[in-house]
């Protein structure tokens, strides 16, 4: 069995789908795919660009605060000193810490002795500051408030008893109670005025019970503060009170204390609690922390660490020992340090700025920082952390680069698919146009072959001394003429084409007469049209103007359109040749009632080798090259060539040729 020849066109189409497939489209997918990875990986990307960026601010940041609190510990030394000796009760108490000392972020002084016992805070209930006794009317107002639950008259007892006889320490409880009883009555702003006159005269007073008055007033005013200011400025008092070393509090009262201080705070935002309320949450943890430093053996000097404890950051200052261990607020230091440097940079960009520990996990929520710095020497637990301001500024400016490389991907896709796709459309154009060639050349040999056969078959009829007679032999000359004048055709409409094409072809033009130019044609298929038995009926109106054009050239496009219409109309034996004059244009009609054209191959058909798949067209043969021929000359003249056709309707083709040099 022979195997059947490939077609070469579909060899090189099967080939660059193979080329687009392997060297463009998959490597293109490749490139989709890295590229939609590297989109996934854009907030990673956004994230490692702003460490980048705040990566400086935040080095120096961390050296300030390194420099700060270094420096704040040094200048605790000779208080501290004094501290511990009069914890370990070799001398009086020293002189009251002053405020700006807690309001610098202090936090608080815990000392332990040798064997790790508490020392400071002390453990044990403190001894009355205050020795005498209450005026009737205060026992009065005692029972009044508590017997007979009438706080109103309660008040006015308590008011008695606070005449101006009564000593000064001991109006202390009498305050406290009066507060008391005129926030039952529902005197709150009264109650708030008699709590800070308390809070001036009874800072250090503990009642015979060892009660703290000064420290349970505090407490009295957070709970009853009627505004947001008003309980800030309470919670404020109540944190740096217990903050003092110097405080002579029994522990039970601290710990109820700070327990109910906290359940008064707990309406505050979660995840940005005040300052106070930080304070309050780490003193309230402080028996954790006490622990955790009696039991660690001693480091051999003085120094920095940052532990967390239940889950807090501490800021602590060890002595050689570890017996005295400083502790301050980190949030102190945020405000009092940080902030202020971070602003004196003027960045810009709206930021927060914050301590942290360097193994503390981030809380759900919370977002990742732009950029974090340890600090210096023992400090080096702790890191300072940039963060914008605006949490979702990280993921907007990820999102907006990953809309920006989509766009871009999509774009290089849709190139990419364009081109792949021009290229396909170029390759199937040229493959057609290849089998066009290759069908024009089978049909050109075919066209030459017919010819020739015929001459050499007579020239050997000839030579040979076949013929009978004059009139045979003139016969057989007569044959070998006209097929040497196709073959003559042929040639020249192919060796036209070619120069039609490079642009070769000169044309004279000269005026001519439409008439004159219909009948040459006419004459020229005369042999075609008698052959074939057809009628054509012509109407050339006279004085119509001369048209420039090159005689010879457009005789050519009406003898193509005169034998197409001869070819092509195998029962409808009638053809009409027309003309007429239009806005500035010489119009020239040739019309069949042949088979006709369908609507999308009206453009094709002036296609270089292109001819419609249709019977008649294969019969009659022709080389597919008339009507691109026609359309080159017309073109060159200015002019223009159109179909009006349908199948089975026959076609009229309409060449337009300007009556002017140069209009079209």
């Amino acid at each position: 069995m022979r195997r059947r020849p490939t077609d070469p066109a579909s060899r090189g189409l099967r080939l660059f789908v193979l080329v687009t497939i392997f060297g463009v489209a998959l490597p293109s997918l490749l490139l989709t795919g890295f590229g939609l990875i590297a989109i996934g990986n854009e907030r990673a990307a956004a994230t490692q660009r702003l460490s980048e960026m705040y990566q400086p601010l935040c080095r120096t940041l961390a050296a300030k605060a390194s420099r700060e609190i270094q420096a704040r510990a040094e200048a605790l030394r000779d208080r501290l000193t004094l501290l511990e000796r009069w914890a370990r009760r070799e001398i009086p108490p020293p002189a009251p810490w002053p405020a700006e000392a807690f309001a610098g972020g202090l936090l608080g002084v815990t000392i332990f002795d040798d064997d790790g016992r508490w020392l400071l805070p002390r453990r044990e209930r403190p001894d009355p500051t205050w020795h005498g006794f209450l005026p009737p009317e205060y026992e009065e107002g005692l029972q009044r408030e508590f017997s007979l639950g009438d706080p109103a008259a309660a008040a006015a007892s308590y008011r008695a008893a606070l005449a101006p006889h009564t000593p000064g320490p001991g109006r202390c409880p009498i305050l406290s109670a009066l507060a008391r009883s005129l926030w039952k009555a529902g005197d709150v702003s009264a109650a708030a005025a008699t709590l800070e006159e308390a809070g001036l005269r009874c800072v250090d007073f503990v009642d015979h019970t060892g009660y703290h008055v000064g420290l349970g007033n505090l407490l009295f005013a957070l709970e009853i503060a009627p505004t947001m200011e008003a309980r800030r400025r309470a919670a404020e008092a109540l944190a740096l009170r217990l903050s003092d070393p110097l405080l002579l509090a029994a522990p039970g009262q601290v710990r109820i204390t700070l327990r109910r201080a906290l359940d008064a705070l707990g309406q505050d935002a979660p995840g940005s609690p005040s300052e106070a309320r930080a304070r309050l949450l780490r003193l309230s943890s402080r028996e954790a922390l006490g622990a955790a430093i009696a039991g660690r053996a001693p480091a051999g000097r003085a120094g920095f660490e940052a532990p967390l404890v239940e889950g807090q950051l501490r800021l602590l200052w060890l002595d050689q020992k570890g017996r005295v261990a400083v502790e301050w607020l980190p949030e102190a230091f945020e405000r009092e340090v940080l902030l202020p440097a971070l602003a004196a940079e003027n960045t810009g960009a709206r930021l927060l700025v914050r301590l942290a520990h360097v193994a503390q996990k981030r809380a759900d929520g919370d977002p990742e920082p732009a950029a974090s710095a340890p600090l210096e020497g023992d400090l080096g637990d702790l890191r300072v952390e940039l963060r914008l301001a605006d949490a979702g500024a990280l993921d907007e400016l990820a999102r907006s680069r990953t809309r920006l490389y989509l766009w871009a991907l999509l774009l290089l896709v849709l190139v990419l698919a364009g081109g792949i796709g021009w290229l396909v459309i170029i390759t199937v154009r040229e493959a057609r146009l290849t089998r066009l060639k290759t069908d024009f050349v089978s049909s050109v040999s075919h066209e030459l072959r017919t010819p020739l056969t015929s001459i050499r078959m007579f020239v050997d009829t000839l030579l040979l001394g076949r013929t009978r007679d004059e009139a045979e032999r003139r016969e057989a000359l007569s044959i070998i003429a006209a097929e040497s004048e196709r073959l003559t055709r042929l040639t020249e409409r192919i060796l036209d084409f070619s120069r039609m094409e490079a642009g070769r072809r000169a044309y004279r033009f000269e005026p001519q007469q439409v008439g004159e130019l219909v009948r040459a044609a006419l004459d020229a298929c005369r042999p075609l049209i008698e052959e074939r038995g057809f009628s054509v009926e012509s109407d050339i109106p006279a004085g119509l103007p001369p048209v420039p054009a090159d005689r010879d050239a457009i005789i050519e496009v009406l003898v193509n359109l005169l034998s197409n219409a001869v070819k092509y109309s195998p029962d409808n034996r009638r053809v009409e040749v027309s003309a007429r004059a239009e806005a500035g244009q010489l119009l020239m009609m040739v019309r069949d009632f042949g088979i006709g054209i369908p609507a999308s191959e009206h453009k094709r058909i002036f296609e270089k080798f292109y001819r419609i798949d249709h019977p008649v067209t294969v019969a009659a043969g022709g080389s597919g090259l008339g009507l691109s021929l026609v359309r080159y000359i017309v073109s060159a003249h200015g002019g223009e060539v159109a179909v009006d056709s349908a199948p089975g309707k026959g076609s009229t083709f309409t060449v337009r040729l300007p009556l002017q040099r140069g209009l079209a």
